[in-house]
């Protein structure tokens, strides 16, 4: 039995849309065999009402709630830091204090990451085993979506393409292990 962190960017529970019903999986499993922390983000109030069945769950829990509009307005400063615009739609400060202790307790052997937006999570010196589960490659989404759109939206795109494809490349490059959802993304991914 192992003591893992699973850090989502979306409440991993009711299991009613795509990336919500492949990190409920893997939640679940993991709460049949391990103990398992959890660290999360509620976009939507509905969602909050699932906060009491997931703290059933988990040894501990702890997340942030963030609103579209505010991910929107916060995700500009992406363009003052030259990083992407998903690493600014999230309020890290909350998550990383809870992750960090968790590590300095030495209460944690695994951290898995459910989507690259929760890389910045991870404290820079973790030296505690990580899996990142990229799901599939957003980068490639935001620079089809450029491919589909006129400017000045084609160039937002464009750019937050680029600048994720740096995020999962860097996730990438200091876990243990990367996991996408097919074969298809992870060759996409590689290549």
């Amino acid at each position: 039995m192992a003591n893992i962190l699973f850090l989502a960017h979306r409440i991993p529970y009711p299991p009613n849309k795509g990336d919500k019903i492949r990190s409920w999986h893997f939640l679940s499993h993991l709460f049949k065999k391990h103990t398992v922390h959890l660290g999360f983000y509620v976009d939507d109030k509905k969602d909050m009402e699932h906060v009491g069945f997931l703290e059933k769950h988990a040894k501990s829990l702890c997340f942030e709630t963030v609103t579209p509009i505010l991910q929107k307005v916060s995700g500009l400063k992406g363009f003052i830091t030259g990083k992407s615009l998903t690493e600014h739609a999230y309020p890290y400060r909350k998550l990383r204090k809870y992750t960090r202790k968790l590590i300095d307790e030495g209460s944690i052997d695994l951290i898995i990451l459910f989507s690259a937006a929760t890389g910045p999570i991870l404290p820079v010196d973790c030296k505690v085993p990580v899996i990142a589960d990229l799901v599939d490659v957003d980068s490639e989404k935001w620079l089809s979506y450029a491919d589909d759109t006129v400017w000045p939206l084609s160039y937002v795109y464009k750019r937050e393409g680029r600048a994720l494809a740096r995020l999962e490349r860097s996730i990438a490059a200091s876990v243990a292990f990367t996991v996408f959802v097919s074969e298809q993304e992870a060759c996409l991914f590689r290549s």
